[in-house]
């Protein structure tokens, strides 16, 4: 089974030697890259659905922009007459 690549880069910075950085600094450094990376996603998934929910109501209003004539061709001409 393939590792997520977002778990993997976490474990690389996790992994990471930092000189003098205790390992309470190195797990703030990566919660925040785990928040900036978790945030860009929520917000592209969030901006999808909101177009997704646009595009489905003009679908839905598209039929109501023009009204909609019962008579035919034949019917409007023999009244023109």
């Amino acid at each position: 089974m393939d590792r997520d690549p977002f778990e993997e880069s976490l474990r690389e910075l996790l992994q990471e030697p930092s000189v003098g950085q205790p390992s309470e600094q190195a797990l703030e450094r990566v919660l925040r890259a785990a928040n900036r990376q978790t945030g860009a996603g929520a917000l592209l998934l969030l901006s999808g659905r909101a177009l997704e929910s646009i595009m489905m109501a003009l679908e839905g209003a598209s039929a109501h922009w023009r009204p909609v004539s019962r008579l035919t061709g034949k019917t409007t001409d023999e009244h023109k007459e």
